[in-house]
């Protein structure tokens, strides 16, 4: 123990032990018989409350008898420690109380957004994908998702699975969007020089087919100059400017492949010979695909793609961390989201809480099962040795109190 109240406490009873020994040569007087009585219960008291305290932690002057109390009591103060915290200030209703009046969304997002917490996931984010490209086993890998994919794909009815991102698609307008991005893209390809040549080889080789020894077909195509080049470009042209007009949601060609693909849906739902198409089509797929190979070859070059080309890695990052933003802004605007997330972590603490809450008291016990006696004592004195040490000035002053009272009592009766 350290701090003033223990050298007020000591101070104290060295100040009345001397004042009691300087009155004794005066105590046939009325004062000195006061001073003598005075200081003398109060010394008195002030060495019984130093004995009572120091008793709690230790044997003062080697008394063992009802000395050292904490140290011999330690399993029963540690039950009682155990006891208060698992029991009343870490209870379970109070814990499940505080958890169902936490906004947990709100929680989560003032930590993303004012505590740098946006900035943590991503670097867990590209942690995550720095590991996963450093230790990954191609082979390894390959076999567990073969494994998981024979065992588990079978489950997995893919008809339902489709009719609902069909659905899906139809609903939102994404199947719009599709079509028009594969026209823009055919339209891209079809513009090409490539795309060209290779509709001129396809018309000569037609015209060959069509002229043969015919001189008067040829003739004609002479004449009109159908030339393999020439009608390229012509056909070129117009493919482009059809793709382009396709682009349109009211083209013809868009509004029969919407209804095409929502008769197939009908059909999915309605026909299960339709359905058991996509099975045997799954099935007959595992059973010649060689998934092992196929994850083997798709890891190697994806990791000869980052040997070579280190730049690409960055690239990943960037769209991890463009991912990880839109995320968060998404989030931060679906209301319903944020409850579904706020459900689910609520429902997950409190279940583990029902599960693990008796491992307080163990975890509380094992800790202090740890502390030796002596720093059990030390850990104890540090807390209210202090508090402890008035004691000793109270029974100084009790006791002075008292012995002069009784002093006055006894001469004046």
């Amino acid at each position: 123990m350290s701090g003033k109240n223990r050298y007020l406490a000591t101070g104290t009873l060295g100040v009345t032990s001397l004042l009691y020994f300087a009155a004794l040569p005066f105590a046939g007087s009325f004062t000195g018989g006061l001073a003598v009585s005075t200081f003398g219960a109060a010394m008195v008291g002030g060495l019984a409350d130093w004995f009572a305290v120091s008793a709690l932690f230790r044997k003062p002057l080697g008394i063992p008898w009802r000395t050292a109390v904490i140290p011999r009591n330690r399993e029963r103060l540690f039950s009682m420690i155990v006891e208060m915290v698992q029991d009343e200030l870490l209870a379970k209703d109070n814990i499940k109380r505080k958890i169902e009046e936490h906004d947990i969304p709100r929680v989560v997002l003032s930590y993303l957004d004012e505590r740098g917490g946006a900035k943590t996931v991503k670097r867990m984010v590209h942690k995550l994908l720095s590991d996963i490209l450093d230790k990954v086993d191609p082979q390894e890998v390959g076999r567990f998702i073969a494994k998981f994919v024979r065992q588990d794909a079978g489950v997995i009815q893919l008809s339902p699975l489709l009719r609902s991102i069909g659905e899906w698609t139809v609903q939102t307008g994404y199947d719009q969007k599709i079509i028009s991005f594969v026209a823009v893209e055919l339209g891209n390809i079809a513009a090409t020089a490539e795309f060209r040549g290779l509709l001129a080889e396809f018309l000569e080789r037609a015209l060959s087919r069509y002229e043969a020894d015919r001189r008067r077909r040829k003739l004609f195509n002479h004449i009109a100059r159908l030339s393999p080049d020439n009608m390229a470009v012509f056909v070129q042209q117009r493919l482009v400017a059809w793709l382009a007009d396709m682009k349109q949601a009211d083209h013809p060609v868009q509004i029969a492949l919407r209804q095409r693909l929502c008769r197939y849906l009908r059909r999915l739902e309605l026909e299960p010979q339709a359905a058991q198409e996509w099975e045997n089509y799954k099935n007959d797929l595992l059973a010649e695909l060689d998934i092992v190979g196929l994850m083997q070859r798709s890891l190697d070059w994806l990791l000869r793609q980052v040997g070579e080309h280190p730049q690409q890695m960055a690239q990943w990052f960037r769209q991890a961390d463009h991912w990880v933003d839109q995320l968060l802004i998404d989030f931060q605007a679906d209301s319903v989201q944020q409850q579904k997330v706020s459900d689910i972590v609520k429902q997950a603490l409190l279940n583990f809480i029902d599960a693990h809450h008796d491992k307080i008291g163990d975890l509380v016990r094992e800790r202090l099962a740890q502390l030796s006696d002596a720093e059990l004592v030390a850990f104890i004195e540090d807390k209210v040795g202090e508090d402890l040490q008035i004691i000793r000035v109270n029974g100084s002053i009790i006791g002075g109190f008292t012995g002069s009272m009784l002093y006055c009592l006894t001469f004046w009766l």
